[in-house]
């Protein structure tokens, strides 16, 4: 009877397809005693517990971690919520640290397993053994890290000069003002030396204020994203342009009261901003205005076809950075965001500033345009995709 010698084959084979499977399987009975695994389950365990082994339970790892790095307590894994719930657990992120202390990621799929009757006894795990992925991801964040910071050096350097005028500007005040405190004091005219000494006071405090801010914007961050409003980190960039991009630029804003959340990385957006406010700057060599304007927008038919990731009608924060300089002609606007491609002299630039801006802002989600007239300045507006901060659960 063929149905006699296939089935014993079919049962075999079935075994070794398991048994040779590129993801790690094996299931627990109802006690979540491990009574099946494959060889993949036992690679990614680092070890090959004894099935049916009363001691191993819910999987022959040593210990387990979410996703996060944080530890896993027992009653929290998948595989024990499965069983006491009799519910799937799917596409779990799990770090699984061997006994030697090398750890494994892995992405966990529980299934509870079923009786005729419908009784619970048991479950199946399916794991994905992610590690290279993870490791190539950490590194792709590390690298764009990397870049972002090297920018952000980019800009204090370029903004050595102007900072370095400005510093002097305060330290001259501060040294008069205390040469004046010391004649009034010596000529017993402690009201007089009051007055200059506040003086002091006040550009020591500038000078303080000032460099705390470019402190803080070239300090490295951790990358992550945040729902934010970004009106204060322009007030903010504003106060650090003011400070550092030299006198013979005049600002204003225009932003709006009532603007909507979007979900970006602040540190990242800001340094954005800030290499569009150094390139306003640049590009008013005899001095001239950078207007600063937020709003609320749903993206144009037109703005949706430019290759973003935005659709027609959706919700967008604007953020539109313009000059009052000698603008660009349109040859030069179609190759402004190619790597290493610069207008500025030798050594002013490395090209890669608006690239890295552009990176940014679709790896964000938005877009990113310019508009610019020969002889009347130049306007790039930023478009990212509105938000709202996450609901937070009522505590009872």
């Amino acid at each position: 009877d063929r149905r006699i010698t296939q089935g014993p084959w079919n049962a075999r084979y079935s075994q070794d397809l398991i048994e040779h499977l590129p993801v790690g399987l094996y299931i627990c009975d109802r006690n979540a005693v491990v009574v099946a695994y494959n060889l993949k389950a036992a690679e990614i365990w680092g070890e090959t517990p004894v099935k049916g082994d009363p001691e191993v339970k819910f999987c022959g790892a040593h210990r387990l971690y979410a996703g996060d790095g944080t530890y896993l307590p027992h009653d929290q894994t998948p595989m024990v919520q499965v069983l006491a719930t009799g519910e799937p657990a799917l596409n779990v992120d799990v770090i699984v640290e061997r006994r030697d202390g090398s750890r494994r990621n892995v992405i966990a799929n529980v299934t509870p397993l079923f009786d005729e009757g419908g009784h619970q006894i048991g479950f199946v795990n399916c794991v994905q053994d992610v590690t290279f992925l993870r490791q190539r991801e950490a590194e792709r964040v590390q690298m764009i890290s990397d870049r972002f910071q090297a920018q952000k050096m980019e800009i204090v350097g370029q903004l050595t000069t102007g900072i370095a005028h400005d510093f002097n500007n305060m330290l001259t005040a501060v040294t008069g003002s205390a040469s004046l405190a010391e004649h009034y004091l010596k000529n017993d005219k402690p009201d007089h030396a009051k007055k200059h000494l506040a003086n002091a006071l006040r550009a020591s405090q500038t000078a303080s204020a000032m460099t705390a801010r470019l402190m803080a914007f070239s300090r490295r961050h951790k990358l992550g994203s945040e729902v934010i409003n970004v009106n204060p980190l322009i007030t903010s960039l504003i106060e650090l342009g003011r400070g550092s991009l030299g006198s013979k630029v005049l600002y204003e804003t225009d932003l709006a009261s009532n603007l909507w959340l979007t979900k970006v990385d602040p540190h990242q957006l800001e340094s954005a901003v800030f290499n569009l406010m150094v390139n306003a700057r640049d590009a008013m060599p005899a001095g001239g205005t950078i207007s600063i304007r937020t709003s609320n927008v749903d993206v144009s038919e037109l703005m949706a076809a430019k290759g973003s990731l935005l659709v027609t009608g959706q919700s967008c924060v604007r953020i539109q950075v313009s000059d009052t300089g000698t603008g660009m002609p349109v040859a030069l606007i179609e190759r402004i965001f190619e790597p290493f491609f610069t207008t500025k002299e030798e050594g002013k630039g490395t090209g890669l500033g608006l690239t890295m801006v552009y990176g940014y802002v679709i790896q964000a989600g938005g877009c990113l345009t310019v508009e610019s007239q020969e002889g009347h300045g130049t306007t790039f507006s930023l478009f990212m995709p509105r938000d709202v901060l996450p609901e937070v659960d009522a505590v009872i």
